[in-house]
C-alpha cells in the first residue's frame, strides 16, 4: 500500500499503521511519500518519518521536506509540521548533525521574521527543544549560531505552553555563553508587567547559581543583583475605584485573579530565595561575600520566615488529616478511607517538602555566621530587621519536637542572639569612645589576628605519615604514592580552620578597645544590682492612698471575695523585704530567670497581725499543714475569712514563688499550688512580705472594749496617720557641682542642692530670698519656685521669660541663706535646667532622662549615655498554665471576657526573660526605695499594641511617646506609620512637633490597664490561625511607687497632651485641667486631685487615672481606668498571653 498506487485514505492509514508498529523496512517509503504523495498523504508521511528514528540519509531528505511544508503548505499543514519537528526534536528522533545543518537556518529565520504569532511560537519551541535535547557537545555551536538571542527575542509569544521548554533552554545553554548572551533580556524580564516572564527569568537565574562557576557567571554579569532586588513576596496594590457595586461572582473572580498572581509573585521570590541559598552555599568565601553585597543575606532571612510559617501550615494540614484518617478508620467506609489517605500522603508530602527546603535556608545562614567577618555582621543586620522572625525560630524549638527541623531552629537561633549579643556589646561606649575610639594596639585597628602557624595563608605543610618525610616508601624504596614522593602536602590549616587569620582576641574584631569608663556603663547592664546593707527592724503603717485602696478592691473582687473593703492600710517592712529581694537574687543566679511574683491572703486572729507585719512568718508557729509544711495563703479572699475567727483584719502579702515542687516534701522546689482549694504553701518565710492590712468586716456597735494587748497594739497603729518604728536615715547635703550652662539665656533654672532637712515652705523662703531682686525687672510675677526632692533635694525655676547666661552664673557666686533666720551662709549652683551640649546629664533618674527625646516641652541638651537596652536580648520561656502564676494570669485575663469582637481563649503564656531590662527595672525599684523611703509595691497591669513591635517591646521595654513627629526621611522612624518618633531630640530628620490628634489624652507616657479587655483594643496586627485570629498581649510588672489618683473630666480634650511627666507638673496645674464629675461633687467640693499622704503632685511615679463608668465623657475622660507612666523602666515586659478570638 506504500508503495503502489492506492486510494488517499488507504494510504494514510496505512503510515499510521507502519508508523505505531514502528517498521524500520517502511522508513523509506515513508519518506519517499513525504517527497511525491498527494497532499494528505505528504504530510502524515512526514509526520510518520519524524516519530520514529532515522538515519543520516532519510533525516536529510525529511529536512528538505519540511522546509518545502513550512513555507508551501497551508495552515493546518505548517502546524503540524512545525508540531512533528518539535517531536522529533524532544525524543530525539532527529539527528543533531541534519538538523544543524539541513533545517537550523530555516527555523531561524522563522523565529526571527514578522511571522504569524503561531508559526513564531513553533519555531521557539522547536529551537528550545534543540538546546534541551542535543548533546553537550553540539550547544555551543547551537549558541554561537545565534539560536539563543533568535528565541529570546520571541518574548512576546511566550505563554504557560512553551514558557517551561524555554527556561530548560535557557538553563542548559548558560554554561556556553548564554549567561553573557541572555543577561540583558533576563534583567528586563525580572522587571515585566507579565508575571510569566518574571517567573521564567527568575527560573533561569536560580538554576545557573548551583555551581560554583555558575555563581560567578551571574555575579560577573549582574544577574545575581538583579534578582535579589525583586520584591520578596506579593505586593499590595491600589484598589481602582468603582462604580456601582460588584456582584458575588465578580467579587470571586477578582479575589481568584489577585490569588494567582500573588501565587505567581510567591514563586518568583521563592526562586530569588533559591539563588540565594545556594549562592551562599556553593560559593567560594570571595563570592558569599559579593553575594552578601547583593542583600542575599535579607532574602535568607526574609526565606527562612516564610517557610516557616509554610511549614506550620503543612503541619496543621497534615495532622488535620491526621485526625480525619483516624476518624474514617473507625467510622468510614473504604472508598472514605482511601480518599483520605490519598490526602494524607499529599500533605505529607508537602510538610516534607517544606522542611527540606527550610534545612536548606538554615544551612546556608549557619554557613554565613561561620565565615565570620562581615558576612556575619551583614547576616546579623538582616536578622534584626525581618520583624518576627525570632519569634517564629523560637515557636519552632518548642512545636516540632524531635525533628531535624528542631534542631536547625535551635541552633540557628543561640548562634544569631549570641553573635547579636556580642555585636551590641561592642557598641557601648561612653561619650569620649563613640567621638574617638580607641584603637586596639594587639592588631593595630585590624581585627583580626594573623595565623601564625600558615603564615596567612589558611594552608599548612603536613608530614607524610606514609613515608615520615623521606618521599620514598619503606618497603620498595620507591616514590611515595600519597605524596607523590615530596615527603609532604599541604591541607588546610587546622588552627584558623583554612581562613588565614581570625578575630582579634583583644578588641573581639571590633579593631577599637575600651576604656575604664565604659567598661563601667558596661558593667551596668551585667551585673547583679546591690543588696545593700541589711536594714533594722522597723515598721511603718500608714492609711492606704485612693489608688490603692481602688487596686485592693479590685483585687478582692476579682479573686472572688464578697462586700466591699471596709479599710485598707499599707504596711513597709524594709527587714522582710531585703530577705525577699536576697532569696531573689540568688534564684536568679542559680536559674537564670526572675521568680515569678504573686498576691495572697492570709487570714489570721487579731491578735497575731502585728507579730507578723514585725517580724514575718514564724516556721516554729505551723500547725495543721494538709498539703505540706510550709506557710499558707490563699488565692480566694473567701478561704482566708474562715481562718480569721471572730477577728476583722487579713493580710495581702507578696509572695515569690521559684520552682514548684512535685510533693509535699518540697525536695525540689519551694512551693506547692494545691489547684483544687487555690492554696499558695510557701516553703521558706524569706519569700513572703506583708503588704497591707485589710479589714473586711466592720465593727459591731457599739464595739466591745480590746482586752487582749497585742490587739490594742494594732487598734493603736492603725488610728495613726503613720505609725513607724523605722530609723529615717540622715541625709547630708552634697558638695555644690559647678554651673556648665552654655546656651546664651534660659527660660528654666535648676538650683541644688538643698538640705533634705529642711520643710518645702522653708526651702521655698529661702530661694526667694536669693532670687528676688536678683532676676530681671520684666520677669517680677512671673516665675515660679517648686523644692523637688528625690535622691538629692533641689529646686526648679519656671521664669516666664529669658535670662541672659551671664546672671546666671552671677547667681552661683551670691550668697544663699538656708535655714532662715539664723541659718548658714553659703553659695550654691544654679544652671540651666535643660542642660547643655557638653555637660554630663543631671536629669537622669534610674538610668533614663525623660527630656533627651524632647524637643518642645522640656528638652534636655546634655550629653546622655548610650541606651543600656541596645545590650539587651530575651528569650521567651513556656509558663504552665496550670501552675499558680498561670491560674493567676488566666483567671484575671478571662475576667473581663467576652471581649468587642468575641470570647478570648488562652492557648499559650510564656515568660519573657530579659536580663538587661530586668536589671534596669531593679534600679528603677531601688530609685523609689530611696526616695520614698519604703519598698516599691508590685501590681501586674495590661498592655496591648501592633503584635508586629512587640520584639522591640520586648528588648528595650516600653519607651515613653516623644513631642516630635517623625519625618518620613529618617532611617530610623520613617515610613512605619508612626505619630511620634523613635529618636532622641538630636536627630537632624526629624524636626517638626507632634500636635494632639485625639491621641495621648492624659500625657505622652506608656498607657496600661487593670482589665485586659481594655488593652485588647490596642492590640492589632494579629496571626490568622485556622478560622480564629491569635493575638498577643503583654503583662507588665509595674513598680508603682506613689501613685496620683485623677477623677473627673478634661476640660478641653488636648488639655493634657504635652504633659511629658507627674514630675514635670507644678502645683495646680493638673486642678486647671480638670473638672469634678458632676455639679453635686462640685458643690461638696469633692476632689478630682487625689494625692498620697497630703504629698506634691510632682512626688508622684505614676498617674492612676480613674474610670466613671457611665459617666464618661468620650474624649474627655474614660469608662475603665488606666495608668500611666512615664519612666521605661518602670514597667517590665514580664508575661506574653497568646489567646485566640
Amino acid at each position: 500500500f506504500l508503495r503502489g498506487a492506492a486510494p488517499t485514505n488507504v494510504q494514510v492509514a496505512a503510515i499510521r499503521l507502519a508508523c505505531s508498529l514502528g517498521l524500520p523496512s517502511t522508513r523509506e517509503a515513508v519518506v519517499a511519500l513525504s517527497e511525491e504523495g498527494p497532499g494528505p498523504v505528504r504530510i502524515e508521511a512526514l509526520c510518520g518519518a519524524l516519530s520514529g528514528e532515522l538515519t543520516d540519509e532519510l533525516a536529510v531528505r525529511v529536512c528538505h521536506v519540511c522546509r518545502g511544508a513550512f513555507s508551501a503548505g497551508s495552515g493546518e499543514v505548517r502546524s503540524r509540521a512545525w508540531m512533528a519537528l518539535a517531536a522529533a526534536l524532544q525524543n530525539k528522533h532527529l539527528p543533531s548533525d541534519a538538523f544543524r545543518s539541513h533545517l537550523q537556518l530555516c527555523v531561524l529565520e522563522y523565529a526571527r521574521k514578522n511571522m504569524a504569532a503561531v508559526e513564531r511560537s513553533a519555531a521557539v519551541t522547536a529551537l528550545s527543544e534543540a538546546f534541551v535535547n542535543f548533546p553537550e557537545s553540539d550547544l555551543q555551536a547551537l549558541v554561537d549560531s545565534g539560536a539563543l538571542e533568535a528565541v529570546a527575542s520571541c518574548s512576546e509569544d511566550y505563554s504557560p505552553s512553551n514558557s517551561g521548554i524555554v527556561a530548560r533552554a535557557f538553563m542548559r545553554a548558560m554554561p556556553f555563553g548564554g549567561t553573557s548572551l541572555l543577561a540583558d533580556s533576563l534583567k528586563a524580564w525580572l522587571l515585566d508587567e507579565r508575571t510569566i516572564l518574571r517567573r521564567l527569568a527568575a527560573t533561569v537565574i536560580g538554576s545557573d547559581s548551583c555551581t560554583m562557576e555558575g555563581v560567578q557567571r551571574l555575579l560577573d554579569t549582574g544577574l545575581l543583583k538583579a534578582l535579589l532586588a525583586v520584591p520578596r513576596g506579593p505586593q499590595k496594590e491600589v484598589q481602582e475605584k468603582r462604580t456601582g457595586r460588584l456582584t458575588w461572582t465578580q467579587m470571586q473572580k477578582l479575589a481568584k485573579e489577585k490569588a494567582d498572581r500573588d501565587e505567581r509573585d510567591r514563586q518568583v521570590a521563592r526562586e530569588a530565595a533559591r539563588a540565594a541559598v545556594q549562592a551562599v552555599k556553593v560559593g567560594s568565601k570571595e563570592q558569599t561575600e559579593a553575594a552578601i553585597i547583593c542583600d542575599a543575606a535579607d532574602w535568607l532571612c526574609t526565606a527562612l520566615e516564610a517557610e516557616i510559617q509554610s511549614l506550620g501550615k503543612a503541619r496543621s494540614r497534615q495532622r488535620s488529616a491526621e485526625e480525619l484518617q483516624k476518624w474514617q478508620d473507625r467510622y468510614g467506609d473504604s472508598d472514605d478511607e482511601m480518599h483520605h489517605s490519598y490526602d494524607l500522603s499529599e500533605h505529607k508530602a508537602e510538610a516534607g517538602e517544606a522542611e527540606e527546603t527550610f534545612l536548606q535556608i538554615g544551612e546556608a545562614i549557619d554557613s554565613m555566621l561561620r565565615i565570620g567577618g562581615e558576612p556575619e555582621q551583614t547576616m546579623i543586620r538582616a536578622f534584626q530587621s525581618v520583624r518576627g522572625l525570632r519569634a517564629e525560630l523560637r515557636s519552632m524549638t518548642h512545636t516540632l519536637k524531635g525533628t531535624a527541623a528542631q534542631k536547625l531552629s535551635g541552633q540557628l537561633l543561640k548562634k544569631l542572639l549570641d553573635k547579636q549579643s556580642q555585636k551590641q556589646l561592642q557598641q557601648v561606649r561612653c561619650e569620649k569612645c563613640t567621638a574617638n575610639p580607641k584603637t586596639c594596639y594587639s592588631c593595630e585597628g585590624s581585627g583580626v589576628t594573623k595565623c601564625k602557624a600558615c603564615h596567612a595563608t589558611g594552608k599548612a605543610k603536613n608530614q607524610c605519615r606514609n613515608c615520615n618525610g623521606t618521599g620514598v616508601q619503606q618497603s620498595d624504596g620507591a616514590g611515595c604514592s600519597k605524596c607523590r614522593g615530596k615527603g609532604s602536602f599541604q591541607s588546610q590549616c587546622r588552627k584558623c580552620n583554612g581562613g588565614g587569620q581570625w578575630p582579634c582576641p583583644k578588641c573581639g574584631g571590633a579593631g577599637t578597645v575600651f576604656c575604664r569608663a565604659c567598661e563601667a556603663l558596661r558593667r551596668k547592664t551585667h551585673g547583679q544590682a546591690k543588696l545593700g546593707k541589711e536594714p533594722k527592724p522597723g515598721i511603718s503603717i500608714a492609711k492606704c492612698s485612693a489608688a490603692d485602696l481602688q487596686m485592693m478592691q479590685k483585687l478582692w473582687t476579682d479573686r472572688g471575695g464578697t462586700g466591699k473593703i471596709v479599710a485598707a492600710w499599707t504596711v513597709d517592712n524594709p527587714l522582710l523585704a531585703w530577705r525577699q529581694r536576697q532569696f531573689v537574687q540568688e534564684y536568679k543566679v542559680a536559674c537564670q530567670r526572675d521568680p515569678d511574683q504573686i498576691q495572697g491572703y492570709h487570714g489570721t486572729g487579731d491578735c497575731n497581725v502585728m507579730s507578723i507585719v514585725e517580724s514575718g512568718f514564724d516556721a516554729g508557729k505551723r500547725s495543721g499543714q494538709a498539703f505540706g509544711a510550709g506557710e499558707y495563703f490563699a488565692k480566694n479572699p473567701e478561704v482566708s475569712k474562715s481562718y480569721a475567727g471572730a477577728g476583722s483584719y487579713m493580710l495581702v502579702c507578696s509572695l515569690a514563688l521559684g520552682t514548684q515542687a512535685s510533693s509535699q516534701e518540697l525536695g525540689d522546689g519551694d512551693h506547692i499550688w494545691a489547684d483544687g482549694p487555690k492554696y499558695y504553701v510557701i516553703a521558706n518565710p524569706g519569700q513572703v512580705v506583708p503588704q497591707f492590712i485589710l479589714r473586711w468586716r466592720p465593727f459591731p456597735d457599739p464595739r466591745p472594749a480590746i482586752s487582749d494587748a497585742r490587739e490594742a497594739r494594732l487598734d493603736y497603729a492603725l488610728s495613726q496617720a503613720k505609725a513607724s518604728t523605722v530609723e529615717e536615715e540622715v541625709k547630708e547635703v552634697p558638695p555644690n557641682r559647678p554651673a556648665e550652662m552654655t546656651a546664651d539665656a534660659t527660660d528654666a533654672l535648676w538650683i541644688g542642692y538643698l538640705n533634705p532637712q529642711l520643710s518645702d515652705s522653708q526651702l521655698e523662703e529661702d530661694l526667694k530670698g536669693l532670687l528676688q531682686g536678683r532676676l530681671p525687672t520684666e520677669l517680677l510675677g512671673k516665675w515660679r519656685l517648686q523644692i523637688v526632692r528625690g535622691r538629692y533635694t533641689q529646686a526648679k525655676v519656671r521664669l516666664g521669660g529669658m535670662i541672659p547666661r551671664e546672671d546666671v552664673l552671677k547667681l552661683c557666686s551670691d550668697t544663699f541663706k538656708e535655714g532662715g533666720e539664723g541659718g548658714k551662709e553659703r553659695t550654691i549652683t544654679v544652671d540651666d535646667a535643660h542642660g547643655s551640649p557638653e555637660q554630663k546629664c543631671p536629669r537622669t533618674i534610674a538610668m533614663y532622662c525623660r527630656g533627651r527625646n524632647l524637643r518642645f516641652v522640656d528638652p534636655c541638651w546634655c550629653q546622655h549615655e548610650a541606651r543600656l537596652t541596645d545590650l539587651a536580648n530575651f528569650d521567651l520561656q513556656p509558663l504552665e498554665i496550670n501552675s499558680a502564676k498561670g491560674d493567676e494570669l488566666v483567671s484575671n485575663f478571662m475576667k473581663s471576657g467576652p471581649f468587642h469582637n468575641g470570647t478570648p481563649k488562652v492557648v499559650e503564656i510564656n515568660s519573657i526573660e530579659n536580663p538587661v531590662l530586668s536589671q534596669l527595672h531593679e534600679r528603677y525599684k531601688s530609685y523609689l526605695r530611696n526616695k520614698n523611703g519604703e519598698e516599691p509595691r508590685i501590681v501586674d497591669l495590661y498592655h496591648g499594641t501592633n503584635n508586629k513591635i512587640l520584639e522591640d517591646v520586648y528588648t528595650h521595654g516600653l519607651r515613653p511617646p516623644s513631642d516630635t513627629r517623625p519625618s518620613e526621611s529618617c532611617s530610623l522612624s520613617g515610613g512605619k506609620g508612626l505619630c511620634t518618633t523613635l529618636c532622641d531630640n538630636n536627630c537632624p530628620e526629624c524636626k517638626d512637633r507632634h500636635l494632639w490628634d485625639k491621641c495621648h489624652m492624659f500625657g505622652l507616657g506608656n498607657y496600661l490597664a487593670d482589665l485586659a479587655a481594655k488593652s485588647h483594643r490596642y492590640c492589632s496586627e494579629p496571626v490568622i490561625s485556622g478560622s480564629r485570629n491569635r493575638y498577643r498581649m503583654i503583662a507588665c510588672s509595674v513598680a508603682t511607687g506613689k501613685v496620683l489618683e485623677l477623677e473627673g473630666h478634661l476640660k478641653e480634650g488636648s488639655g493634657m497632651h504635652d504633659v511629658f511627666s507627674v514630675r514635670g507638673l507644678w502645683t495646680g496645674d493638673l486642678e486647671a485641667l480638670v473638672k469634678p464629675t458632676t455639679a453635686e461633687k462640685k458643690a461638696k467640693a469633692s476632689p478630682t486631685v487625689k494625692c498620697c499622704e497630703g504629698l506634691p503632685v510632682e512626688r508622684h511615679d505614676l498617674l492612676f487615672v480613674k474610670g466613671l463608668g457611665n459617666a464618661s465623657k468620650p474624649g474627655f475622660s474614660v469608662h475603665n481606668s488606666e495608668y500611666i507612666s512615664f519612666h521605661p523602666y518602670q514597667c517590665l515586659p514580664r508575661y506574653e498571653i497568646v489567646y485566640e478570638i
